[in-house]
């Protein structure tokens, strides 16, 4: 399994991570400098859990938006694991 990567470009993220078949995905994340809600690269409000549906993800100064979203990445894979767990045994 490929290694996650984050990277920061001004009030914009950046996450390179590799998909359940394998394949290497982006995801881009931005919000604006004065803070907001934070939006993927359609636009969509983004989250918890980096999803599209529940509590909304909100970042009040963009220099730390890269922190929330590895800070929801390692949720988002901490819930599927458990998730798996459940199904599973």
């Amino acid at each position: 399994m490929a290694r996650t990567t984050f990277k920061q470009s001004q009030n914009y993220v950046y996450m390179n991570y590799e998909d359940d078949m394998g394949e290497i995905k982006t995801r881009s994340f931005f919000v604006p400098w004065s803070g907001g809600y934070v939006r993927d690269e359609n636009g969509s409000q983004v989250c918890k859990g980096l999803r599209y549906r529940g509590d909304t993800l909100i970042c009040h100064d963009a220099e730390k938006l890269i922190d929330i979203i590895r800070k929801e990445y390692r949720y988002a894979k901490a819930q599927a694991k458990r998730d798996e767990a459940r199904l599973y045994g």
